[in-house]
This record gives C-alpha cells, structure tokens and sequence, in this order.
C-alpha cells in the first residue's frame, strides 16, 4: 500500500543512510521501541494490525488501488486472528545486537524479522554448544 502511494513501507531501516545520501554529515541516529514481552501484550499488539487491514484507512487504500478486495482483507484478517499464519522471523536478537541488527536491515537481502527480545541474554553471555570434533571429519 506505502509504495503504492509514492511511499516506502520500509523507511525506517533507510532514514540514516537517506541522511547521509542527501549530503548531512552529523546525524544522530536513535530509535524508540514498544516492548511487547508479555503474551496479552503480544495478542494486543497482533490483534491491532489484524484490524487495521479491515477498519482503517490501510485497508481502504490497499482496496482502492486494487492491491486486494474486501473478501481478501477479511480472509486475511481471519487468518491472522486465528494464528492459522505468522510472521517470518530472521532472528531473535538481544540488546547488545541492535546496533549490528541495524545494519544488518540497511544492507537489505533478510528473509524474515529480527525480533529484539529484552529477556534473551547477551550474545556475549550466552554459551555456545561445545561439540566433539568428528574424527571421520577432522581425520583424527
């Protein structure tokens, strides 16, 4: 529906490097975000985009410009109220991550959603698996 108004639905993960294209050298990135960590939030938060495609202006423009009908808006929201699909997620990253994360999302190319998550630890914190070396591998 944003591109086809003229828009880009993705603008956010573009504003620093807009910035910069347009000639500004000294741009204070920052961003501000929702912490949906409970599961009512959670069902709040997915039940309230599940309406916009039926009883909001999103869904009127999406109508309008021929992008979908009404019976698809509805089959969609349907869907989404039921859990029947969800969102693809790419990964689920900690605090210490999003710096990395953002320019991750401006280089493009990812499959899914990173997903901050406030209760997963650090990367720097977290254990990996330490596994035995395959001898039929390692030739040992």
């Amino acid at each position: 529906v944003a591109r086809a108004l003229g828009g880009e639905s993705d603008a956010g993960r573009h504003m620093l490097s807009w910035a910069r294209q347009a000639g500004f050298t000294a741009v204070d990135a920052t961003a501000s975000a929702w912490c949906y960590t409970g599961p009512e939030d959670r069902e709040w938060w997915g039940a309230s985009w599940a309406e916009r495609l039926t009883d909001s202006p999103f869904g009127d423009r999406a109508v309008e410009h021929r992008l979908a009908t009404r019976e698809d808006l509805e089959r969609l929201f349907g869907l989404l109220a039921t859990r029947a699909i969800r969102p693809r997620v790419a990964e689920r990253i900690s605090f210490d991550e999003v710096a990395a994360a953002h320019r991750r999302l401006e280089a493009g190319g990812l499959e899914g959603k990173l997903v901050l998550c406030p209760d997963l630890p650090l990367r720097r914190d977290r254990v990996t698996p330490q596994h035995e070396p395959d001898p039929a591998i390692s030739g040992h």
